[in-house]
């Protein structure tokens, strides 16, 4: 069992006020260039076709940008709470039509470029919009294809067992099941069912201990209430662990966190525990998140590595919690042993057999396991979805990771993958 602290907050405390998350204004002024320019392209291409011509071409930019995100900013800003059909409607609109509107104007731009060439040696100059339109066409075709598979492709999960071998498990805790879920992104717009099913997957890997990594719900404080509703009665006999991911920043941390206070759950922010199991020891760590800015302190979440290892017992087999992976090598400097994260979803969309996924451009470490020294790191795939339900090559995952112990010079890993489809 975990040594017991002091519940958070205490009673009577005010709770901070929540942050803005850092280079927020800069984000939405470079995205609104960015959904500018790719109009601007799109229209070119797609304006002449159109009865009307740019009026039209700039009514349906209105309409498709401009009146769901200042609908959707006007409702942040005035605190408003989406409700499930605002989130199946607004926001996944949203989410589906800007994906297509900038896959069409990189597609427009390839195609003038090649039309550009061909009247180059002497071809007509209107094969430049053709060529445009065509590739526009084409790729729409493909996004609409990719949708359908990403769409089926999210709704697979699986439950993926893997063992992690180190010389330091010592050898009571050899055999110990530690189930890690993590970017559940829990909101009304979840199926109940679908967290029924990770919930008796999690419970069927019969777990001595369950890690949520971060990620619990999709922005809004409000959202703890649902995943209460399907995930909270999760329990394992060492304890139920949770650290912040950054849509738990998001959504205000503080009120997330004390929300999480009447769940049967241990939270963990720049601090760490001692459990016992079989008569051993071992320590679970957890820190806050990059999210939260630097120096925004351990109520708000932020980033505290010092503060997690303090007073941390060098003698004892450390597992840390840390939702965004570039903690690791942290972590790894002061010789954790392993550590479990997420945050990458895998890019939502991985070539697993290349270890490549859509955000490996971005991190250093952005899907599998790593090793350091004898510092382990498992990156967990996401055990749902972000912004609209899509996964390929990458399906929603429970992972089940049991300790096994080896002897020393063997050198520590994650191996053994083995991964089954569950009904949900």
């Amino acid at each position: 069992m975990a040594t017991p602290i002091s519940d958070f907050p205490p009673a009577g405390t005010k709770l901070p006020a929540a942050r803005r998350p850092p280079g927020l204004v800069g984000f939405i002024g470079l995205l609104f260039t960015l959904l500018g320019v790719s109009w601007a392209v799109v229209g070119a291409f797609l304006a002449p076709l159109l009865p009307g011509g740019w009026p039209t071409m700039l009514a349906v930019a209105g309409v498709v940008t401009l009146v769901p995100f200042t609908t959707f900013l006007v409702s942040r800003a005035r605190g408003i709470y989406p409700g499930r059909l605002f989130r199946l409607t607004s926001f996944r609109f949203l989410w589906y039509s800007h994906f297509w509107l900038l896959l069409a104007m990189l597609a427009g731009v390839a195609g003038a470029a090649v039309g550009l060439l061909l009247v180059a040696v002497g071809g007509d100059s209107r094969v430049v919009g053709d060529a445009g339109r065509l590739t526009i066409a084409f790729a729409s075709a493909v996004f609409v294809v990719a949708m359908i598979a990403g769409y089926w492709g999210s709704r697979q999960l699986v439950v993926t067992e893997m063992d992690v071998t180190h010389a330091a498990i010592p050898a009571e805790l050899d055999g110990l099941r530690i189930v890690q879920v993590s970017d559940v992104h829990v909101g009304p717009h979840t199926r109940a069912s679908w967290l029924k099913g990770i919930a008796d997957a999690v419970m069927g890997a019969d777990p001595h201990l369950i890690a949520i990594t971060g990620d619990l719900v999709d922005d809004f404080d409000e959202d703890v209430v649902h995943y209460a509703k399907g995930l909270g009665a999760l329990h394992a006999p060492l304890g139920v662990f949770v650290i912040a991911g950054n849509h738990d920043i998001y959504a205000n941390w503080p009120k997330v966190r004390e929300r999480l206070g009447a769940l049967p759950v241990r939270v963990l922010v720049n601090e760490h525990v001692v459990v016992e199991h079989a008569g051993a020891r071992f320590v679970v760590a957890g820190t806050g998140d990059p999210a939260a800015g630097r120096n925004a302190g351990t109520a708000l979440g932020a980033v505290d590595i010092a503060a997690t290892v303090r007073n941390l017992p060098s003698d004892l087999f450390t597992i840390a919690l840390a939702h965004n992976p570039v903690l690791w090598p942290s972590l790894a400097e002061r010789s954790l042993h392993l550590t479990l994260s997420g945050h990458t979803h895998w890019g939502q969309f991985a070539i697993p057999a290349l270890e490549w996924c859509l955000a490996s451009p971005f991190l250093e470490h952005a899907m599998g396991w790593h090793a350091r020294g004898e510092s382990l790191l498992y990156i967990h795939p996401g055990t749902t979805w972000w912004g609209i339900p899509f996964r390929l090559g990458t399906p929603p995952e429970v992972a089940v990771l049991t300790l096994r112990r080896v002897e020393r010079g063997v050198a520590p890993g994650i191996g053994g993958r083995r991964s089954r489809q569950v009904a949900c």
